[in-house]
């Protein structure tokens, strides 16, 4: 008798333990990989965001967020006109920590801000994620730049589609006034009628969607201009990278 209370005892122990410890949050639940995880979301015209989330027992312990505007360049809060973004921004990294997801509020008056910060967080939260779906790139249009000079520099949109190079725009800028950069020229623009830039921007990016690769040749009296297209588009590439 005395040895079946004892076993009996035992497997009561063992209950005990185990209700226990499914009463307690599980900070892995969530099935995140610790780390530090970057990602971008897609971008247009007017840029993209940027995210940094740090990963700590399964859970989102830090959030960085940044904005970048059409030619490529991070946002100066300190002279961008438009401060409801910057305040969207610091908003939305308190409430992803908070709840834990990106799944949050867009918000308001800043909502294309709050929609590209609220996808870049998403993004980095598919790198953590050890059950996500397989594939070199994210879907969806991703922006690049060349190295930044005193002249100008490319900028490129890929877009990509189960890990194919669907479409190329290409575009260069060149300096302003008030030391501003300025874009050479959009479609239908000829503020820039140097004709040979303009056969590079259209059949480099030709090329690349048809090689699926930036291994293309450069076209002749534009080699710089071809140069700082394809490392823009080498660099839309890495930002779109899972």
């Amino acid at each position: 008798m005395r040895k079946i209370m004892t076993i009996g005892g035992v497997l009561m122990t063992l209950l005990l333990i185990m209700t226990a410890c499914g009463n307690q949050e599980d900070p892995g639940d969530e099935g995140y990989t610790d780390g530090v995880y970057s990602a971008v979301s897609t971008a247009d015209q007017r840029g993209y965001a940027w995210a940094e989330v740090t990963i700590s027992q399964g859970r989102i312990t830090n959030v960085q967020l940044q904005d970048f505007d059409g030619l490529g360049q991070e946002k100066d809060w300190d002279v961008y006109p438009y401060s409801a973004a910057k305040e969207a921004l610091d908003e939305l990294e308190t409430v992803i920590v908070e709840g834990n997801t990106a799944d949050v509020d867009i918000v308001t008056g800043a909502t294309a801000s709050s929609q590209n910060a609220i996808e870049a967080v998403k993004h980095a939260l598919e790198k953590a994620d050890p059950s996500a779906p397989d594939g070199t790139y994210f879907d969806g249009t991703f922006m690049g730049i060349s190295t930044v000079g005193a002249r100008g520099w490319g900028i490129a949109w890929v877009t990509l589609k189960d890990d194919e190079i669907t479409a190329v725009k290409l575009l260069e800028t060149m300096p302003g006034e008030n030391g501003r950069f300025v874009l050479k020229a959009a479609e239908g623009d000829d503020r820039y009628d140097y004709e040979p830039y303009h056969t590079a921007r259209e059949q480099l990016a030709e090329d690349i969607v048809q090689s699926g690769s930036t291994d293309v040749d450069a076209v002749s009296g534009a080699t710089g201009s071809s140069t700082n297209f394809v490392e823009a588009v080498e660099h839309a590439l890495e930002q779109a990278e899972r």
